[in-house]
């Protein structure tokens, strides 16, 4: 794994346009499928689970924590401004079964700079069902420039969360849809992706198991990501 990030060290500044960067697939790198299922075993019955003693020794295998946070951590200081630590980071498991009601059409900013999508379990399903595929839009916002703003930027964008919305933006080219059939890990910019996952329905093949890496929040102590991050961990 000592290369696999490589590309994004040398692709600094075209990311950081765009605000998003896709990655090899994962089976060429690791034993993806084994990882899976020790993770799916912790998380049990629930939709979110973080750092798990599986998933932190699958982030070990990736190099994320020490060969990936870095060159992102360089990048939050260089471009961000951002003066926060290495170590503010947030890494947790998302497991949606079929026919999951709530885990669907939640469009919404991250608090953190940089989200990663690490794809491990990714249902299908015939006859135009939905398998939880990934909805996002980079750049849909400026980077805020207080917690006021980005406060009130996630409250306008939410009339983008439902159904009905985000299959207009899919519609008009404004949302790209990724499956994450290939299993390659997707990094993008997370406080201005609009972002949102379709529904994993009970005619899919299976549950659908994601781990996301999130990297440096610049929000103050009472922003809204640290007080739904201490809401999720209860």
């Amino acid at each position: 794994m000592a290369h696999y990030w490589q590309a994004l060290e040398t692709a600094q500044e075209s990311f950081m346009e765009r605000g998003t960067m896709m990655f090899p697939a994962l089976s060429e790198s690791v034993d993806i499928d084994a990882y899976a299922r020790e993770i799916m075993q912790e998380v049990g019955d629930r939709t979110f689970c973080a750092s798990s003693p599986a998933h932190a020794r699958l982030l070990d295998a990736l190099d994320v924590r020490d060969g990936l946070a870095p060159v992102l951590h360089q990048m939050a200081r260089k471009h961000l401004g951002y003066q926060g630590s290495l170590e503010d980071q947030y890494h947790i498991a998302r497991l949606v079964t079929p026919g999951n009601s709530t885990e669907q059409y939640r469009a919404h900013f991250d608090s953190h700079l940089f989200t990663l999508v690490i794809p491990l379990v990714i249902p299908t399903a015939a006859d135009g069902n939905e398998a939880g595929e990934l909805l996002y839009r980079p750049n849909a916002r400026r980077q805020p420039r207080s917690e006021l703003e980005n406060i009130a930027g996630k409250a306008w964008f939410k009339r983008y969360a439902n159904r009905r919305r985000a299959t207009q933006l899919l519609a008009q080219d404004q949302f790209t849809l990724e499956s994450f059939a290939e299993r390659r890990p997707l990094l993008f910019a997370g406080r201005t992706t609009l972002h949102t996952n379709r529904a994993v329905s009970p005619a899919a093949s299976g549950p659908r198991l994601t781990l996301l890496a999130h990297f440096f929040d610049p929000s103050p102590r009472y922003g809204v990501g640290n007080m739904l991050r201490t809401l999720r961990r209860r």
